[in-house]
């Protein structure tokens, strides 16, 4: 990552049962979040440290925390807060590209079995869409 983190990005577009995940692996703590696959940055969290004491920090950092509200509802509020107070917004328009950036990569790895560099250029094939062109689709799936 460009900040020096270490990240595994591991996609599987034909999984059944359909599944997401976030798994954060530090030095004393693991945190694994639910696999809905459309809302598990939602509760619930499992939050595991590698000794009891580790635990015990976990569970009283836990107990003191405030929730806020998540969703777009939270997306939203955070937006507000950042435009009334001039602090950074949630996220950046950089932010997105390098998600969106990212999620191009994978699926044109997965179409073409090809290693995929970033950050893409303006001429990478699927840099405007992810749609395949007409040319390129198979007349018998097609129909």
């Amino acid at each position: 990552m460009a900040n020096g983190s270490l990240a595994t990005l591991s996609v599987t577009l034909g999984s059944n049962p359909e599944i997401s995940r976030h798994r954060f692996c530090f030095s004393n703590l693991t945190a694994e979040s639910n696999t809905d696959p459309y809302a598990n940055s939602e509760d619930p969290w499992t939050f595991s440290g590698d000794t009891p004491e580790a635990n015990q920090h976990i569970f009283s950092a836990l107990a003191r925390f405030n929730t806020t509200p998540s969703g777009f509802e939270g997306l939203f509020t955070q937006f507000s807060d950042a435009l009334r107070t001039g602090g950074k917004p949630p996220i950046t328009l950089e932010d997105a590209r390098s998600i969106f950036q990212t999620i191009t990569a994978m699926y044109y790895s997965a179409q073409t079995r090809q290693v995929v560099e970033l950050p893409l250029h303006a001429n990478h094939p699927k840099y405007t869409g992810w749609l395949p062109s007409i040319t390129s689709l198979n007349p018998a799936a097609v129909l």
